[in-house]
């Protein structure tokens, strides 16, 4: 065997390789989670992509899952927590938000503004076409979306006008395409021109739509109390870090409260129930800042006065 030979013999895959690159080179592990197909938009923020809701197989449950969650950045870093009012559970930062609210003062109600949560879904969809990731194209992902997508998907299963015909868009047999169109208008993702196109039956195969349907799962671990959501104690605890209190008390704040801190850097992306976002009682890590993203969807926002409102009659 010549030299070269035992050269070529010895190949090594190119997975061993990236991760003693890793190894060596001390690159954080990626928490992305993979489940989860994203829209890609070009540099002007305009993007388009061709999906499929899908349904679920238990009988009588929604194909969707809705969740709140936080996202701000203060002194101590940053605080990105599912909210336990998704489940009816009490949340220390929204108690917190109540507090500023109430005091009336415009500095203390934007803080409150800031830090209020984020309404976003989880369905499970069938990418259609993804022109700029065509390796998505025939595949099943979960898919998180916010109040003007689910405002679309309302609007066709309950029409506003008598001569629409009400339409399930999760059905496999009567269901249709969802053609979504992301713009950017005055700085903010916009999705007023996604439009759902005419009824049409998934596939004629039905060996193919089994195939498909076996790949979807519950919804329930994104709504789950046991894990999709912190502790009142640990989400307190995180909070007093991010606002810079090293005794847990808030009272310092309301005694004097500033201007909303200026963001430096670039958000990391909202979290995903059922992820860990800092360390926990069961040690598991999650580092926020593996994956970022501007939180400019403005969309997702809750109205303030029904959201503020409602916070003002929880018994905390």
């Amino acid at each position: 065997m010549s030299a070269l030979n035992k050269f070529r013999k010895n190949k090594m895959s190119i997975d061993k390789l990236t991760n003693e690159l890793a190894k060596s080179s001390g690159t954080k592990k990626s928490y992305i989670d993979e489940r989860f197909w994203k829209p890609t938009t070009d540099k002007s923020g305009n993007g388009f992509a061709t999906i499929r809701f899908l349904p679920v197989e238990r009988e009588g449950d929604i194909p969707w899952r809705q969740v709140f969650s936080h996202g701000f950045q203060g002194p101590g870093g940053w605080y990105l927590e599912n909210c336990p009012t998704t489940i009816n559970g009490k949340c220390p930062l929204c108690k917190e938000n109540t507090k500023l609210w109430d005091t009336g003062d415009t500095a203390s109600r934007n803080i409150a503004r800031d830090r209020k949560r984020r309404l976003h879904y989880i369905s499970y969809i069938y990418v259609v076409s993804d022109p700029s990731n065509p390796d998505n194209d025939g595949k099943v992902f979960l898919y998180k979306y916010g109040k003007k997508i689910y405002e679309k998907i309302h609007n066709l299963m309950i029409p506003e006008f008598p001569d629409e015909v009400p339409r399930n868009p999760f059905d496999f047999d009567e269901g249709c395409n969802f053609k979504l169109k992301i713009r950017k208008v005055d700085g903010y993702i916009n999705y007023d021109k996604s439009e759902f196109g005419s009824t049409t039956s998934f596939s004629d195969d039905d060996d193919f739509t089994l195939t498909v349907a076996e790949q979807i799962k519950f919804l329930d671990e994104f709504t789950d109390p046991d894990t999709a959501f912190k502790s009142y104690d640990d989400l307190a605890a995180r909070l007093y870090k991010v606002l810079g209190f090293e005794d847990q008390s808030m009272e310092t704040e309301f005694k004097k409260v500033d201007e909303p801190v200026l963001i430096t850097e670039p958000a990391p992306s909202m979290p995903i129930s059922g992820e860990v976002h800092a360390t926990t009682e069961k040690g598991v890590v999650r580092d926020s800042k593996d994956d970022r993203e501007v939180l400019t969807e403005t969309d997702e926002d809750d109205e303030d006065i029904s959201y503020f409102n409602k916070l003002a009659n929880t018994d905390w």
